[in-house]
């Protein structure tokens, strides 16, 4: 009897230390925060969303995160929005920590808002079927909150909610593209957001990052960051017809108790385009309409990539050169840069025959202005010197014009020096070269990318020809790698309207792990320099004729749109 009494006053002293009870241990919840989507097509993993969580957790109030669709923050100074009522939809709504958050947050109620917005309104009957006794605080988050906003919500969340709250991000992820593409998108959305990489969540294809990063950031701060995937599903999963040109992706995730784990966290995405020429007929356009103009159709491609990567067909100047009709050489206003910031481009080729059409001066005011935009550059049109590279993690990119000045002693010997220092390094070529309008590569292109990849390339990408050229795949002297070569990606944006082919392009989506490439083709036909994915039937057209130009090993899978390389 007095053993007993003396541990009773000792665990009554330790609970009283650690400021927990067991109680609130053992009806704790094992999971603190998740993902679902809210299209009701992906019904099935709502609901398997809800019954997961349902299962491991018993939450007293679930306090739900959606895009504000329909742009209400317009109305409300860009606000969080909630409710005002007590409750809502058939669910009670925790007006004590709603009241609370807003002392410190900007928080501006409206019942109608939320009503009408379906990112809060689909999950409400998965509420009250799986969490009948649960109260509800529901937002809307307008586009325009920033990460300081953010923080300083998620903290003030995480300070005021009790153990037993759960935050939900109502979040569906990449929207209006092909299957193909949105999987490409979902790859650096799904790592930011498993991996917490903070800086990332902005430049993600998502219609809410917001909602992300609060649903994470909250199970940083909780210690609860063990991931449960759900489901990562597409809109064409759904269908019967498998050629959807506009779909959604679908992803959910629960946080909870666990190890954190990284999930791809070595993957990085790539996305290469052919020649972009903003001067002469597209200069006109855009002066006409806006920088963005060439850009309006296939910006939201270029979107949630790592690196979007394209060879700028000429200088920009602060005052660019007005050259007479007829004179082939380039000159772009400074403006352009806002065209190029919209379509996500962050790395530049200038190794090519145009780059140097003002002179010295103005190849240095081009990097200049590239680098205060935060567009890195690669390469010069007249030098093949190491100096030149860019480096970007685990990727050098190097770019050599071999055009006019041809030196192939010099390119070679860059290669190798760079290989030699970077040993580990993946190693991308961007080369200018070929003959105009022809789509298979001359014996100069193809002797000198096998020579490229015997001196350590592991990836070439040609520009200049105008037209999309043959793929093959290389196998290094005294090496068992694989090199792919694109002879020539084509137009990205021109004024070449003369040809079916000039108006084609293709681009390449890099998927770069440490074992694999996984590189994905996505034809463009472009109208009046507005490059735009290709509908699924002409993309089938593109790629099957691709396929007949190129290396046989590779015909099938130029007609499925994806080539794998394995490495070892």
């Amino acid at each position: 009897m007095k053993r007993t009494t003396i541990f009773i006053i000792i665990l009554i002293l330790f609970i009283s230390i650690c400021g927990f009870s067991f109680i609130e241990l053992s009806v704790g919840n094992s999971v603190c925060s998740g993902v679902t989507p809210h299209h009701l097509l992906a019904r099935d993993v709502i609901d398997n969303f809800f019954k997961y969580t349902s299962k491991h957790s018993n939450p007293d109030t679930i306090i739900i995160f959606s895009p504000d669709h329909f742009n209400k923050g317009n109305l409300f100074e860009d606000k969080f929005i909630t409710v005002e009522s007590k409750e809502f939809s058939g669910v009670k709504i925790n007006k004590v920590l709603l009241n609370e958050l807003a002392r410190d947050n900007p928080i501006a109620p409206s019942d109608t808002a939320v009503f009408w917005d379906h990112g809060i309104m689909n999950l409400l009957p998965f509420v009250k079927k799986y969490f009948p006794h649960s109260t509800v605080v529901p937002f809307l988050i307008p586009q325009a909150i920033d990460y300081p906003a953010l923080n300083k919500f998620t903290e003030s969340l995480n300070s005021l909610a009790s153990k037993k709250a759960i935050v939900i991000a109502s979040v569906d992820f990449s929207h209006y593209l092909p299957k193909t593409i949105s999987d490409f998108h979902d790859i650096k959305s799904i790592r930011t957001l498993i991996n917490f990489d903070k800086s990332n969540f902005n430049k993600i294809e998502v219609d809410s990052w917001q909602a992300l990063y609060i649903a994470r950031y909250f199970a940083r701060m909780r210690r609860m960051e063990h991931p449960f995937i759900i489901a990562h599903k597409n809109a064409n999963d759904y269908v019967k017809d498998k050629t959807l040109y506009s779909t959604t992706s679908y992803f959910s995730v629960a946080f909870g108790r666990g190890k954190p784990e990284k999930l791809l966290s070595d993957t990085q995405t790539m996305l290469f385009t052919g020649d972009v020429m903003l001067g002469r007929g597209v200069g006109n356009l855009i002066q006409r309409n806006s920088p963005i103009y060439p850009f309006e159709k296939i910006k939201i491609a270029l979107r949630g990539i790592d690196y979007v990567i394209g060879n700028l067909e000429g200088p920009i100047s602060k005052t660019a050169v007005k050259y007479p009709e007829g004179v082939l050489k380039f000159s772009f206003d400074e403006d352009v840069i806002n065209g190029l910031l919209a379509a996500h481009f962050n790395i530049l080729s200038l190794a090519n025959n145009h780059t140097f059409d003002s002179g010295e001066k103005g190849l240095n005011e081009t990097r200049k202005i590239l680098k205060e935009s935060g567009i890195n550059s690669v390469g010069d049109p007249v030098k093949a010197e190491p100096k030149y590279c860019l480096k970007e993690k685990n990727i050098i990119f190097l770019g050599f014009n071999a055009i006019n000045q041809f030196k192939e002693k010099e390119i070679l010997h860059t290669v190798k020096v760079v290989r030699k220092d970077n040993p580990d390094k993946f190693l991308i070529v961007i080369f200018h070269w070929g003959i105009e309008y022809q789509e298979k590569n001359s014996l100069m292109q193809e002797e000198l990318a096998q020579e490229t990849a015997d001196n350590g390339a592991d990836l070439i990408i040609g520009a200049h020809p105008h037209v999309v050229q043959n793929i093959e795949i290389y196998k290094p002297t005294n090496s068992n790698k694989e090199v792919p070569i694109f002879y020539s990606l084509g137009n990205f944006v021109f004024d070449q309207y003369f040809s079916k082919e000039t108006q084609q392009g293709l681009m390449v989506g890099v998927e770069l792990s440490k074992n694999k490439e996984v590189l994905r083709l996505f034809p463009i036909q472009s109208s009046l320099s507005q490059p735009e994915l290709m509908k699924p039937v002409n993309a089938t057209l593109f790629l099957n004729h691709l396929a007949t130009i190129s290396d046989k090993k590779l015909t099938e899978e130029i007609k499925n749109g994806i080539i794998t390389i394995n490495r070892k």
